[in-house]
């Protein structure tokens, strides 16, 4: 893992520290008030590669602390704080008029449909 800081969860699943800290909404890897010019600067860049006859799409993905929750440890205070810079991703890429594809809702939506799971359990 980049940060080299591995919890064990429950279930002995394996999380990377920093992830478990920005899903509970104790240190956010990014800037929430910054998305919007972030997604003004992707517009930038997908108007760029537009002007040239490109197409631009930008995924959100899941991370494993969203996919499964219910596997990270006890010990971290998530319940009220839990998964704030997923909205305002969302919120920041369509106020741009980004072209976006929300792979987070799309594998939720297919979540038990297929008899196997689209998201591995160690991510």
């Amino acid at each position: 893992m980049a940060s080299g800081s591995i919890i064990r969860g429950r279930k002995g699943a394996l999380f990377e520290e920093s992830y478990i800290e920005a899903h509970c909404g104790l240190k956010l890897k990014v800037d929430i008030a910054a998305m919007p010019d972030y997604a003004r600067r992707l517009r930038r860049a997908q108007d760029w590669f537009e002007a040239r006859g490109q197409k631009f799409v930008y995924v959100l993905a899941p991370i494993k602390t969203t996919w499964f929750p219910d596997l990270v440890p006890s010990s971290y205070p998530c319940a009220a704080r839990r998964d704030s810079v997923y909205p305002a991703a969302r919120g920041a890429l369509t106020a741009a008029g980004i072209h976006w594809v929300d792979g987070r809702a799309t594998l939720e939506a297919q979540r038990g449909k297929l008899g196997y799971e689209m998201f591995p359990r160690n991510g």
